[in-house]
């Protein structure tokens, strides 16, 4: 579980970006939705319902976190980079900076 608190500290660090528009709640959630997929995915869970049950239970577990990321800056067409990422690392370091 370690890992999911690292992929939310780089989640809220990296969506300060400065030529941008501002994140609304639902790319907040939707990109914090698709890093625990690609973690898991990452560590070898394959499985749509344990994803969903995750991205719900991380979901609560990082909730302020997911609130604070609401209004900052993101780069344009982060959400779609991020969706179209393959690994997390390629969502922050490609999409988010």
């Amino acid at each position: 579980m370690k890992r999911f608190f690292g992929l939310s500290l780089v989640f809220m660090m990296l969506l300060s970006a400065c030529d941008s528009e501002r994140a609304t709640y639902d790319q907040c959630r939707t990109i914090f939705d698709h890093l625990v997929a690609l973690e898991l995915a990452e560590m070898g869970y394959h499985d749509p319902l344990l994803t969903e049950k995750r991205q719900l239970e991380f979901t609560y577990r990082y909730r302020k976190d997911i609130d604070a990321c609401i209004g900052r800056k993101i780069p344009p067409g982060a959400l779609d980079c991020a969706l179209s990422a393959k690994t997390a690392e390629s969502v922050s370091h490609d999409c988010l900076r």
